[in-house]
């Protein structure tokens, strides 16, 4: 594994931006935020940021010492916004908690993501669908040379047009099976499993309806099974994820659930407190991986090649 961090280092990486590889994949990064931005925009999305970091709890401490943990997505701001705004957006960073030392993987790292009120899993599928198909229509023509210095194929890329192809958990689960892979219904898709699927197909695809568990626990349940959330995650060619959707709880649904798991109400105080004003509307939104986005378009092998100053495991 030395070899993940050798051309990573701070040094050699101010002389690796300098190549014209390098450069190449930042202007392919700066453009693909430019589209969203610009796509956004267009359809009336009001941007806003969200804190970094909100406070914690626990009613083993006392006031004085609260702790702070990182925000991993618009929520639990969102249902607030919402009430105001029908449509926003945010680039921002995520924080990864988890050590984890991957080609895939960052521990700071950028998302797009989105939240619309009145709208379901079907509806901010096509949003997404959409902004991807933009944003890789624009890239074709706004960075063609810069793409192909990076290793990318435009001609693919200009290919890719909404509306994207849609299977289930539990086809996905099928079609590994039927192909010999060991998969259990239930089971999280592995990057492999992942990698294997976009074989069946020449565009960005969703896999939807995952099943409830723990990485899902506050989504929205399907209303005929229970055991599946209305949840998508969009798949790139020969790549795996890169997005991933859902339909929002709100503030009485997401008291409800932590009853049932015998959660602390006060160390969610933020989304109770929503209740009262009557703040939340039934909602969607998504996140798109800007680093998974440029890796998948750039072809590019690691995905610290996204982003000038990589943050991984053993980087201060």
């Amino acid at each position: 594994m030395n070899s993940l961090n050798d051309s990573h280092s701070f040094k050699k990486r101010i002389l690796w931006l300098r190549s014209e590889k390098g450069r190449a994949i930042m202007q392919v990064r700066s453009k693909l935020l430019d589209a969203a931005r610009r796509w956004f925009k267009r359809y009336r999305y009001l941007e806003v940021q969200r804190p970094t970091l909100i406070p914690w709890l626990n009613s083993s401490f006392s006031d004085s010492e609260r702790k702070a943990h990182h925000t991993q997505e618009l929520q639990p701001h969102t249902l607030a916004m919402l009430s105001s705004f029908e449509k926003i957006y945010t680039i921002a960073p995520y924080f990864r908690e988890e050590k984890k030392r991957t080609r895939r993987h960052l521990n700071e790292y950028w998302c797009i993501e989105a939240e619309r009120s009145q709208c379901d899993l079907e509806e901010i599928m096509k949003v997404q669908e959409k902004l991807l198909t933009h944003i890789c229509q624009t890239l074709t023509k706004n960075a063609s040379e810069e793409i192909k210095k990076s290793g990318g194929d435009t001609k693919k890329l200009s290919l890719v047009h909404n509306p994207f192809p849609k299977i289930t958990y539990d086809d996905a689960v099928k079609r590994l099976q039927d192909d010999g892979i060991n998969i259990h219904w239930g089971e999280d898709l592995t990057f492999e499993q992942e990698k294997h699927l976009t074989k069946h197909f020449d565009k960005p695809f969703f896999i939807t309806h995952y099943p409830l568990g723990i990485s899902r626990l506050f989504y929205k349940v399907h209303p005929q099974r229970p055991e599946l959330t209305l949840s998508a995650d969009l798949m790139a060619p020969s790549h795996g994820e890169i997005a991933g959707a859902t339909e929002t709880l709100d503030p009485k649904e997401l008291l409800k659930k932590m009853k049932e798991e015998k959660m602390r109400p006060e160390n969610y105080r933020f989304y109770l407190d929503l209740e009262g004003y009557n703040a939340a509307s039934p909602c969607s939104g998504f996140a798109l991986g800007v680093e998974r986005a440029v890796k998948w378009i750039c072809k590019l092998k690691d995905i610290r090649d996204t982003i000038a100053f990589p943050r991984f495991s053993g980087t201060v």
